[in-house]
């Protein structure tokens, strides 16, 4: 057969008769949409995470350095009484600031303010209303967030470790004696006398309280602390 009538042959032949796509490219092309996906859905968790510890900090940072502004200010402005000291009849409104917390171990210190709801807890550990003040006899109660920056690493505290809390005019140093996790509806820890109901407390301690495990709330950590030492803070020192 001449090169022309084979030319003729193949102009005539059939649509359908033509090669067959390949009978596996159609899944290829499945599974390369679905990579995608998965790539892009990847980038979007990274980037989610990648907020959550580096996002968060700053915010809380900026957040507590407005708080300490406004310390600054409420401390200083407390009226003093014969002796020199400020006269604190009512305790902070809510969301006022109410101590400094400090955790050597984390690195880490926090204006605290009062109150617990999430609005106060926000950008700062808070006090529980109706516990004992920093010193007091009976027990010093703070909740903070299970996030970088704030209590993320409270899991990390052993008991012998100290924890400094200062008001306007005192610091105290706490000694940590027990690491320990609880029920979320365990509010024994936030007894006068943690732990011992009805029982009048004789000591000045320290409670501390997070979500656990990481990333989840289903139990709590808790720190407790007694107080070791008081020392007063001098002039200067007061509204640091």
């Amino acid at each position: 057969m001449t090169t022309q009538r084979l030319a003729e042959v193949a102009e005539r032949r059939p649509a359908d008769t033509r090669a067959p796509r390949p009978r596996g490219s159609l899944r290829w092309r499945i599974f390369g949409i679905c990579g995608e996906a998965v790539l892009i859905l990847g980038l979007v968790m990274l980037g989610f995470v990648g907020y959550e510890t580096w996002g968060t900090v700053g915010e809380l940072n900026a957040a507590q350095s407005q708080l300490d502004q406004e310390r600054r200010t409420l401390w200083g402005n407390e009226p003093a009484v014969g002796g020199g000291q400020p006269a604190v009849d009512e305790p902070p409104a809510d969301g006022d600031p109410a101590a400094v917390l400090s955790i050597p171990r984390l690195g880490l210190e926090w204006t605290v303010v009062e109150g617990t709801t999430s609005k106060d807890l926000r950008h700062a550990p808070g006090h529980y209303a109706g516990t004992a003040t920093p010193g007091q006899i009976g027990n010093f109660a703070v909740a903070g967030h299970r996030v970088h920056g704030m209590f993320w690493d409270l899991d990390t505290i052993t008991p012998g470790d100290q924890i400094t809390v200062e008001d306007r005019t005192r610091r105290y140093v706490y000694e940590v004696d027990e690491n320990r996790i609880v029920r979320p509806d365990d509010v024994g820890v936030l007894l006068p006398a943690p732990g011992q109901p009805g029982q009048a407390p004789t000591s000045a301690r320290l409670t501390l309280t997070t979500c656990n495990p990481k990333w989840d709330n289903y139990q709590r950590l808790i720190i407790g602390a007694h107080l070791v030492s008081s020392a007063s803070k001098s002039a200067g020192e007061g509204t640091r």
